[in-house]
């Protein structure tokens, strides 16, 4: 109560111009705020709790500013991005200052009841993983109305008592109990973390007007852009143009449809070049040649940076440069990945906290283990052959239960009005593809995975395709050996439940026999892979749901809390063979030219884009590196 007082008054002193008097206000406003956020254990508390209070941060940031520009002062500017770090991402923060301590730390032997904490939280993972599964197994049931009220209220419970069980074992173990949760870099910290040809870009949207903050070794400069609607109503329209060729509407002639996406595609242009002079433009004269790590706010999170115009080919072109005006002129409108390398954080905060945590790590032994093309449907092909009957035998083989005992049969084709039920998870089988209950096979990640082994050196990788490609060898701590896992198949949305959201692995064994096939968010929590790059090459996941202040939850955050040192992944539903392409070229580059994956994706993109049935954006734009890019 005495926070959300000083908040007011802070806000009645700015609306009278007494701008110093705020921000004393909301200095102390916010020492509240802090001091309160130590206090709670629960992971999810603490969101709800810094989710309310994004517009006291809000505040402080746009009085902080408001004083640097009235005086001239740099130093309220650096003031003010610290304040906008304070915001971003601090529960992503703690669990990585945590996660070294429970993997390394942890003595269960000397703690009796430590130990009996974990194993019943293993317990519970292994009930709630019944349920979705159970939950699953519904949806794809032939009924009108599936009966996922049931699982829905069974999974809350179950993911309540989770989150009460996390809390024990931090209090049950002295050191996890006492830790400080890890405090937002400074300034100076963030600083250290980037070179001369590394340029920091953080942006945060505000209602009456938004900033980006401008940060390279030796400055850091601030800037005023329009407001969070102006912005993030362009970057939803460059979003929607980017991804309409996704959108399948019934009966569409062809004909028609072309005309649809070449109204997109000119939309886009439109719509990307409004952003671009909204967000690039005003620091344009700074970017030069520069590598961009960009820290994005709201709508902009979903916006590829690296698909939005060049403020200016002759400000950014040296006409002396010829292989730059080379890239330039391959990818039709000139876009900020012709001339930079683009990387995406959720804050500075966790790139300085990761190369911390992760500086005495020895690389793994290994290449890169590749799991792709699995099995989703028990009518695949490889089924019957496994079986060793005849294509045209196949549909009695499906349907036979000689073999699967008492086992339920396969999964039937939901009808549209099941798939069309309130479900969470039903909305995202829908996002990624589903029709009818079934998942297509993704033909192209077997010639993918074929290429990124070629590419490696010799005896260095590891390949799980068809069978294999499951959920076992997913979870399995061998992929631990490899320094770089990369997972090709489809990836599941659930932004009604985001830490339900995961990715698809074989649902089927040899005998026709239905698997979980889903390893979800907080199976990925669960994994300890310290892997230098984890790629997902698969449908929307680098995207989440939008939490104020956490910005994404996405699997990107579970694989970084695994161990991932960086991850690759992907805005939307992405071209399989495109993406199959591409990735080709992304490992090539790594392996053959031994570039770093940041520059090894932007020239993959660029090879991309020349090729004309790929120069849209929405080919090669769909993937980012988020984390650190050395």
């Amino acid at each position: 109560g005495e926070a959300l007082t000083l908040y007011n008054l802070a806000h009645a002193e700015r609306e009278s111009g007494n701008l110093t008097t705020a921000s004393q206000l909301m200095e102390a406003t916010l020492r509240l705020v802090e001091s309160l956020r130590l206090r709670i254990t629960s992971e999810r508390h603490r969101i709800s709790y810094l989710a309310n209070k994004e517009n006291y941060y809000e505040l402080d940031i746009d009085l902080k500013m408001q004083l640097g520009k009235a005086g001239n002062d740099g130093n309220y500017v650096a003031a003010a991005l610290e304040s906008f770090e304070k915001s971003r991402a601090r529960v992503l923060l703690d669990a990585l200052s945590e996660v070294g301590l429970e993997r390394g730390d942890l003595n269960q032997r000397s703690n009796p009841e430590l130990a009996k904490l974990l194993a019943d939280r293993q317990e519970l993972l292994g009930q709630l993983r019944a349920k979705l599964q159970a939950r699953t197994k519904s949806l794809s049931a032939a009924q009108i109305t599936p009966p996922t009220t049931v699982f829905d209220t069974e999974i809350g419970r179950l993911t309540d008592q989770l989150d009460q069980m996390d809390e024990k074992i931090r209090v049950s173990n002295p050191r996890l109990a006492t830790l400080t949760k890890a405090q937002p870099s400074s300034i100076a910290e963030i600083q250290q973390q980037l070179d001369d040809d590394t340029l920091l870009l953080e942006y945060s949207l505000g209602d009456k007007r938004s900033y980006v903050w401008v940060v390279s070794p030796h400055s850091i400069k601030g800037f005023e852009l329009a407001g969070r609607e102006k912005i993030e109503t362009v970057a939803h329209r460059v979003a929607t143009s980017l991804t309409e060729r996704n959108r399948e509407l019934k009966d569409e002639p062809w004909a028609r449809r072309q005309l649809r996406l070449r109204i997109a595609a000119g939309e886009y242009e439109t719509a990307a070049a409004e952003l671009g002079r909204m967000v690039i433009d005003p620091v344009a004269s700074l970017l030069g040649r520069k590598r961009l790590v960009v820290v994005a706010d709201g709508a902009l999170q979903t916006v590829p940076f690296s698909a939005l115009p060049l403020p200016s080919v002759t400000a950014i072109i040296d006409e002396n440069d010829n292989s730059a005006k080379a890239n330039a002129a391959s990818i039709g409108s000139h876009t900020l990945v012709a001339r930079h390398e683009i990387i995406s954080l959720p804050s500075a905060s966790v790139l300085a906290l990761q190369r911390r945590e992760l500086a005495n790590r020895k690389p793994a032994p290994y290449a890169v283990a590749v799991i792709a093309d699995p099995v989703f449907d028990v009518e695949d092909t490889r089924v019957a052959k496994a079986k060793g009957v005849s294509g045209r035998d196949r549909k009695e083989v499906a349907g036979e239960s000689g073999e699967t005992g008492s086992q339920e049969k396969p999964a039937q084709s939901a009808p549209a009005t099941a798939l069309a039920a309130n479900s969470a998870l039903a909305s995202a089988l829908r996002d990624v593809g589903l029709t009818e209950g079934n998942l297509p096979r993704l033909t192209s990640s077997r010639g993918e995975a074929l290429a990124i082994t070629r590419s490696a050196a010799p005896r260095r990788s590891f390949s799980a395709l068809d069978f294999q490609a499951n959920r076992e060898t997913a979870t399995s701590p061998e992929l631990s050996k490899y320094r770089i896992i990369h997972f090709a198949t489809h990836g599941i949305l659930d932004l009604e439940h985001p830490e339900l959201s995961g990715i698809v692995l074989s649902r089927v064994d040899k005998k026709g026999q239905i698997l979980d096939g889903y390893v979800r968010l907080h199976d990925i929590y669960n994994l300890n892979l310290p892997a230098e790059l984890i790629v997902l090459s698969a449908c929307q996941t680098g995207v989440g749901k939008r939490v104020k202040g956490e910005g994404l939850i996405a699997l990107t955050r579970g694989f970084m809390y695994a161990g991932a040192r960086s991850v690759v992944a992907s805005f939307w539903k992405v071209d399989d063979t495109a993406t199959s392409a591409l990735m080709a070229e992304f490992y090539r580059q790594m392996f053959v030219h031994q570039l770093k994956p940041a520059a090894a994706l932007r020239q993959a993109q660029l090879k991309i884009s020349q090729q004309k049935r790929w120069e849209s954006p929405y080919y090669w734009a769909g993937f980012f590196l988020q984390g650190d890019w050395k």
